[in-house]
């Protein structure tokens, strides 16, 4: 993440992460989803699930999967705004 989307430690540190199973292509991965614990404070949500990160999609930065050979696939969920406040 910190080589990809040129993120310093201190905003990684400030991140949390959701992982389900999940098909890609009828292939089986492991998603992923990335959130702002200080987003969702912003906001005055708790986000202690994966559903509840369904239902407040605005604190969701990034998300992807993981294939079997352990290849990693993020996309960035950011505003364009947010892109360029967060590096």
């Amino acid at each position: 993440m910190k080589r990809w989307f040129t993120l310093l430690p201190e905003y990684l540190d400030l991140l949390r992460c959701f992982e389900y199973d999940g098909l890609v292509n009828e292939k089986r991965v492991r998603c992923i989803r990335i959130f702002s614990l200080n987003r969702a404070g912003e906001h005055h949500l708790s986000i202690t699930t994966n559903q509840d990160l369904g239902q407040h999609p605005e604190t969701l930065l990034f998300e992807g999967y993981i294939d079997s050979q352990g290849s990693v696939y993020v996309a960035d969920r950011r505003s364009p705004i947010m892109r360029g406040k967060a590096t």
